[in-house]
């Protein structure tokens, strides 16, 4: 039992902590070790949370977890003029708790996702395989009231994009499912601002006597917007577009349709290779699925760099930043800044079309690098050799640099 109970009598009447009568020693001993015992459950509640592919588990953890991280908050604000007892990473917790649960869904979704796509691949009947997408399905949708639009819409397309094409009827597909989709599709984004406005990639696609063009027809429609069209000759085309947020969907069309020959990509309108779309399939893909803000900053201290995009190879497994330059005549070492922008606008190629690929920004944080490393004022920080400068913390001296933007 908590120890609000304990003190229920004391701060009965008092509407802050200023009045509440002064706890004994023991009684902050007491508080002290529920804070502390706190931190265990929030970190192993958030564990789970971030890793279970079971809905049930995940919705009564997460609000467990929730409720444990706001008391622990009130406990520890009810008693600070008594304790010395701080713990940021709760604050900020509780914040994201209460600001971006949709965002744990989706990560929840993706896990499930994955989990399931492997596990079907196991299967050896057909049967089987349906009842375990059917599964995936009413899992989820037993929680139906906590999922947005954009996820039921999500779910809806992922379990038609994994079930065997005998299951589809390309008549029920066109017709039935497009009339389960017409509440979603059209959602008010595209009535206040065009798809055009924004990043965008779509796919699109003409008829076709394979298997799974019931899916792709299916897939296309629950995209972000959908358009028929006719070519010169009156045959139809199919094309989806995708805005950033939705690229996982794109990747699930892309990979079902992508050797069609009918099939061609677009970034903002502009048809894209294969080789930049499959180095933006597998990064940008990345960082959706990792759920991480600075994922383009790095994952490790390997591939740290300040740049926004570890994909320019500027990084300490690669070529960092500091390994451009040269010894002056008083044995400090000159930044080639000339090099790395120029390092910058070769490798950009590949990724200009990337939605969080920014060249700008990117050759601008090259004006916040040092211009020197000098050899007695910055011994502490770096590593001089015969050939050139190692900092002794290559994480830290790029997060450096990561804050003055």
């Amino acid at each position: 039992m908590r120890l609000f109970k304990i003190f229920k009598s004391k701060k009965t009447h008092h509407s802050s902590n200023k009045n509440l009568e002064r706890p004994t020693k023991q009684e902050l001993l007491n508080i002290k070790m529920l804070l502390e015992q706190d931190e265990k459950r929030i970190n192993d509640s958030l564990e789970l949370v971030n890793s279970t592919v079971n809905p049930a588990t995940f919705f009564s953890r997460y609000d467990l977890l929730f409720s444990i991280v706001e008391s622990n908050l009130e406990l520890a604000s009810m008693y600070k003029n008594y304790l010395h007892y701080t713990n940021d990473s709760i604050q900020k917790l509780y914040t994201d708790l209460n600001s971006n649960k949709s965002l744990y869904i989706d990560k929840l979704i993706q896990r499930m996702t994955e989990d399931l796509d492997s596990k079907i691949q196991l299967l050896s009947t057909e049967k089987s395989t349906i009842n375990k997408i059917n599964n995936f399905k009413d899992s989820l949708f037993n929680y139906k009231q906590k999922l947005s639009e954009t996820q039921i819409k999500r779910i809806n397309t992922i379990t038609y994009s994994l079930k065997p094409h005998s299951e589809l009827n390309q008549e029920i597909v066109a017709q039935e499912g497009t009339k389960n989709l017409e509440t979603i599709t059209n959602t008010v984004l595209f009535d206040k601002l065009s798809i055009y406005d924004s990043w965008n990639i779509s796919i699109s696609f003409g008829q076709s006597a394979s298997k799974n063009f019931a899916k792709a027809i299916f897939m296309a429609k629950n995209s972000d917007k959908y358009i028929e069209s006719c070519d010169d000759e009156g045959n139809k085309i199919f094309q989806a577009f995708y805005l950033e947020n939705n690229y996982l969907d794109f990747q699930r069309l892309f990979k079902l349709i992508g050797n069609w020959k009918s099939t061609f990509v677009f970034i903002n309108g502009e048809l894209i290779d294969n080789k930049s779309l499959g180095k933006i399939n597998i990064c940008y893909g990345d960082k959706l699925k990792f759920s991480d803000p600075y994922f383009c900053f790095g994952v490790s201290e390997w591939t740290s760099n300040p740049f926004g995009c570890h994909r320019l190879m500027l990084t300490p497994s690669q070529t960092p930043w500091w390994s451009f330059g040269w010894f002056n005549n008083f044995g400090d070492w000159v930044i080639d800044k000339d090099a790395i922008r120029q390092k910058i606008e070769f490798k950009s190629k590949l990724f200009e079309k990337c939605p969080h690929f920014d060249k700008v920004k990117a050759l601008e944080v090259v004006d916040l690098l040092p211009s020197k490393i000098k050899k007695f004022k910055d011994a502490d920080n770096w590593y001089f050799t015969n050939t050139g400068v190692i900092p002794i913390d290559h994480s830290k001296t790029n997060k450096a640099i990561i804050k003055l933007l």
